[in-house]
């Protein structure tokens, strides 16, 4: 996606947004949510998920670890994959792939690809979003790393970016928050607010 495509979707997911918060809120179902993230995460699946609109069917995921990378794989090669239920023809599947390092969502290796009913469309624009929580776990980071060193007398924030556990648990419930601004009553929005999450709560 170039700079142009982002900025495009950047001021229309603005622009719905501000919709919504005008003329109604997506309420999301917390125990629904939490079911499909812990699908993903820990298994087993879950079919007829519904935490907003729409109904979703959740795999597990492949989660490879490599010293502080973690690498997350669902796509249908390995049959983790997320769908949105249809019941006029074949289901949506959603793959995606990222890695994450120190709790940091690398922005460099984030791929998401949608298979629309049977037809593949390759990369689709709420790639977006997933960046949007990388670079805002990456700002975070930076504030809580200058703090760090102001604290111990250091320099401003350098070196490897590195989260705590209890540092990803508390940004991953602020940016469930955050996220939830993103929901625009497309089924899309929904998946994407998922993966988000999912991304955000992986250990």
């Amino acid at each position: 996606m170039n700079e142009a495509e982002y900025s495009w979707h950047r001021v229309r997911h603005e622009f719905v947004t501000a919709i919504r918060g005008v003329y109604f809120a997506m309420p999301v179902d917390r125990r629904e949510f939490d079911r499909a993230v812990n699908a993903a995460l820990r298994g087993p699946e879950v079919r007829d998920v519904r935490f907003a609109e729409y109904r979703f069917n959740v795999k597990p995921v492949q989660i490879e670890r490599e010293g502080d990378t973690i690498i997350v794989v669902g796509d249908e090669d390995n049959n983790g994959y997320i769908s949105r239920r249809r019941r006029a023809r074949a289901n949506d599947r959603i793959s995606y792939e990222f890695e994450k390092r120190g709790g940091i969502v690398d922005l460099e290796k984030i791929d998401i690809d949608i298979n629309r009913g049977g037809v593949r469309r390759g990369l689709w624009r709420h790639r977006t979003e997933i960046y949007r929580t990388a670079k805002w776990l990456y700002e975070k980071w930076r504030e809580l790393e200058d703090e760090r060193r102001r604290r111990e007398g250091a320099g401003g924030g350098s070196g490897p970016m590195f989260l705590t556990v209890e540092q990803q648990d508390e940004l991953a419930e602020e940016m469930f928050e955050e996220l939830k601004s993103t929901l625009d009553g497309s089924w899309e929005s929904e998946a994407e607010f998922l993966i988000s999450n999912i991304a955000m709560r992986v250990r």
